[in-house]
């Protein structure tokens, strides 16, 4: 009789051990969470305006408030951005902005360095 309820308890140990195994234990990646997602509103292709991207969710830290406007460099992205992409980053480093701009282009809330995330 106890050699049928430690088969029966083995089995049941390693049906947990493959659950967790196939569907992981639910853990949120921690560079995941430091990530905004944004939408990229406005690029400098010879016009003098600025790489813009407006923050649409916040990371989990929330340091950045959604819906503000945030300067990029547009060359960190591993690829080719385009008005409208939608786009993931950390800031690693940002600033209240307080300079000139020209009437005809939107100007940042603040000036970043951001670092493209990979989700």
């Amino acid at each position: 009789m106890k050699k049928n309820k430690k088969i029966r308890f083995m089995r049941i140990l390693l049906l947990f051990a493959l659950l967790f195994a196939l569907f992981g234990i639910g853990c949120d990646d921690d560079r995941d969470t430091q990530c905004y997602e944004g939408k990229v509103i406005s690029l400098n292709q010879g016009s003098g305006c600025f790489n813009l991207i407006e923050i649409l969710k916040p990371n989990k830290n929330t340091g950045l408030p959604v819906n503000s406007r945030v300067s990029f460099d547009p060359d960190k992205y591993n690829g080719t951005l385009e008005i409208g992409d939608t786009v993931y980053f950390m800031v690693n480093g940002y600033e209240i902005w307080d300079g000139y701009y020209f009437t005809n282009c939107s100007p940042p809330n603040y000036t970043c360095q951001i670092e493209f995330c990979d989700l």
